[in-house]
Parts: structure tokens; C-alpha cells; sequence
């Protein structure tokens, strides 16, 4: 009997350097066994179950308590959900949030961004899968002592606790490296 379920997996890495990007992955059960795979387009080989859990066991820490609730508190960057771009690796529409920091601090009174974001700000960014109300995917950046650090949790259904994921920063900053000459975000705010 056959049985197609999606997975949302994240980016990690396994084992010595195996290398399992998957942002959503479609997965086919057979008889308790993967069979086949599907990524980004890979067609990838999964031999046993055990490969799953090892998988799934990856992930570690909850989503941290300074992050419940943003939507409500903090400020929104975009005015609609962003569309999935071609390059994207976070897959679904967004929304992008600054934490701990007001409108004043972002734009000033021409409507120009102001650079670099403050010490302690937090950037959210949830991610939607189609037709779907409740994110999959929260990526943060947090600024402290000048730098940001990076993390993302993921999990597959609205019911469950995100889980974060095993990446190193530098899966983030290869990506964010192209805005660097305005401190790492690709969202900028839009006053409304």
C-alpha cells in the first residue's frame, strides 16, 4: 500500500558532511520504507526508515519564548505576505517582522531606511506553504554585539512546536551576503 505525505524538513546536515537540503520534501511511504524522495527537484534514495528518524531527531530546541507573539507586537516590514522568489530556500509566501524596535528607528522623516538596525533587534520571518493559515518555517536574526546570529525552526503541522534546526550560520549569511551593505535584511520596512 502506498501512502503520499509532505514533509517540511528544513536545512541540515548529516552525518560527516551529507548534505540534506530539503526546504519541503514530497516523501513516498512504502511498506514503512521510504522509497523515493523528492526535493527542490532532486530525485534522492532513502533506504530505511531509521534515515528518517535520524532526520527527524536532528532538530533541536523550541522556538524561544522572546519570539511568541510577534505578529501582535512587533513591527510587520512588509505591507503583503512576500511571494516565493526562484533562489528562495525558505519555500512559501512571507512575512518579515522587526522586534524591539520602533518605526523611528527603521525609516526616518524623508522615508529613508535608516542602517544599521539597532542592538537587539530580532528579525522574523515566518513562511507559508500554499493555502495554508499557519507558517511552517520561522527564521530569526538576532542583532547583538554588532553582528547577527542566525536560526530557524520548522515544523510540518500548525498543531505542533517548531523545532530548530541544525544549521551552521554560514547556510544564512552565503544567502544574505548579497544585502550586506544594509546590515543583512532583505525586507525593508514600508511605512504606511
Amino acid at each position: 500500500m502506498r501512502l503520499a505525505e509532505s514533509v517540511a524538513f528544513g536545512s541540515m546536515t548529516i552525518g560527516a558532511g551529507w548534505p540534506a537540503l530539503m526546504a519541503y520534501a514530497e516523501v513516498e511511504f512504502e511498506m514503512g520504507l521510504f522509497t523515493t524522495t523528492r526535493a527542490h527537484g532532486c530525485l534522492l534514495r532513502c533506504w530505511a526508515l531509521p534515515v528518517s528518524a535520524l532526520l527527524l531527531g536532528a532538530c533541536t530546541d523550541a522556538l524561544p519564548t522572546d519570539v511568541e507573539g510577534y505578529a501582535e507586537r512587533c513591527l510587520k516590514l512588509n505591507v503583503e505576505r512576500l511571494p516565493l522568489t526562484p533562489d528562495d530556500p525558505h519555500v512559501g509566501e512571507k512575512n518579515v517582522y522587526a522586534c524591539n524596535v520602533t518605526a523611528s528607528q527603521l525609516i526616518d522623516g524623508d522615508g529613508a531606511p535608516i542602517r544599521p538596525y539597532p542592538e537587539g533587534t530580532l528579525i522574523v520571518k515566518e513562511a507559508f506553504r500554499d493555502g495554508q493559515r499557519d507558517p511552517w518555517l520561522i527564521a530569526l536574526m538576532r542583532k547583538g554585539g554588532g553582528a547577527w546570529q542566525w536560526a530557524e525552526y520548522t515544523r510540518n503541522f500548525a498543531d505542533q512546536d517548531f523545532a530548530e534546526l541544525p544549521i551552521s550560520d554560514s547556510v544564512c549569511t552565503d544567502c544574505h551576503r548579497q544585502v550586506e551593505p544594509i546590515d543583512w535584511v532583505f525586507t525593508p520596512f514600508s511605512n504606511r
